[in-house]
């Protein structure tokens, strides 16, 4: 498994185990979307993406022009988008990817490699 990808229906089973509300707060539609891998052999696979905080001055010596880079940080996060309102929240991804890994599907085919 890629560090910043896993598979929807194991986020699905990490939200149904924490309660997490499916509702949104701000229409109270139902209907979600989570941003899906790219890499089209691995499309059942959700992206994490970093957030909270794009970059952070750097200045660098040996740069030919000595100037101010910006160096990424952030959190790896899964974001989720209403479907009717475009409402959007996140979710840190390293605990869920954590809880994920201690809580393997019962079925050994939709494992790590499944299908």
């Amino acid at each position: 498994m890629d560090y910043k990808h896993i598979k929807f229906d194991d986020v699905m089973r990490f939200f149904d185990a924490a309660n997490a509300a499916r509702l949104c707060p701000v229409c109270s539609s139902s209907e979600w979307t989570l941003q899906f891998s790219r890499l089209k052999d691995k499309p059942e696979l959700v992206f994490a993406t970093n957030a909270l905080g794009l970059g952070a001055p750097f200045l660098d010596p040996m740069s030919p022009n000595y100037s101010a880079q910006l160096l990424p940080f952030g959190r790896p996060v899964l974001p989720m988008i209403c479907k009717k309102c475009a409402y959007m929240r996140i979710h840190d991804y390293a605990p869920i990817k954590e809880w994920i890994e201690s809580n393997p599907m019962p079925d050994a085919e939709g494992s790590e490699g499944g299908e």
